[in-house]
């Protein structure tokens, strides 16, 4: 029993078993996929002397630790090629301009001829030319899947997967609200392209509608330089 005068420290002391125990869980987990019968014996041996101390709460919170880690993580997604893959998706978002051509963030819906199932997933499809926001179609195209890591915190590790569009089979706009929201967002830009300077419409194109397909180098040169890259990256609609 803590006195009336070590109570503080006696609830630091149990704050410290707290973290340390949770800790423990966590690591457990992730050293037992190099030292399974090491972290086993360890574990063990933690929870017959916390029996023994009548430290319940620790092996609760060894064990809920441990259990939330395994929750959390996913394998690690290897790195995959897919040449001539067939695809049906359509355009999410309005494609951005790049040095060689545009590329637009496409949800897939059906895929041939790829030994990786990606239904579902959203990859960026670059292309000599700009796809409509909405499009949707089938693609004949060349994936790449590289590794992304995550956040640590998040126990996950992912694919970043990137397609080039090698010819259109088929192409139909559908018109939903989103569609025309995007058709908005490209004749704002199309407005300030045509009554401003390259530099000012570019600006206004990143600060009003998001796209920053239109600032010039030199201009993210400067705004980095003087700290106010944020106001680029955190403008308009994402």
């Amino acid at each position: 029993m803590c006195g009336v005068h070590i109570q503080d420290n006696c609830r630091f002391t149990f704050l410290m078993w707290l973290f340390l125990s949770s800790l423990a869980g966590i690591s457990s987990f992730y050293l037992f996929k190099y030292f399974p019968f090491a972290i086993s014996l360890l574990l063990i041996a933690i929870i017959v002397f916390s029996l023994i101390r009548k430290r319940f709460i620790l092996i609760a919170l060894i064990l809920i630790s441990f259990f939330y880690a395994y929750s959390r993580d996913h394998p690690i997604a290897e790195p995959f090629r897919c040449d001539d893959a067939l695809i049906k998706g359509y355009v999410v978002d309005m494609p951005a301009g790049t040095a060689i051509g545009f590329s637009a963030p496409v949800r897939i819906i059906d895929i041939d001829n790829c030994a990786v199932d990606i239904r579902g997933r959203q990859i960026k499809m670059f292309s000599s030319g700009s796809l409509e926001a909405g499009a949707e179609g089938v693609f004949l195209v060349d994936i790449k899947g590289r590794r992304r890591f995550f956040n640590p915190s998040s126990f996950r590790h992912d694919v970043q997967i990137s397609a080039s569009l090698k010819e259109v089979y088929s192409l139909k706009v559908k018109k939903d609200i989103m569609w025309y929201v995007q058709r908005s967002r490209a004749a704002l830009i199309s407005f300030f392209r045509k009554e401003f300077s390259q530099d000012v419409a570019g600006f206004l194109g990143a600060i009003v509608t998001g796209d920053r397909s239109g600032v010039s180098a030199d201009m993210r040169k400067s705004f980095a330089s003087s700290g106010l890259a944020h106001l680029l990256a955190v403008s308009g609609v994402h």
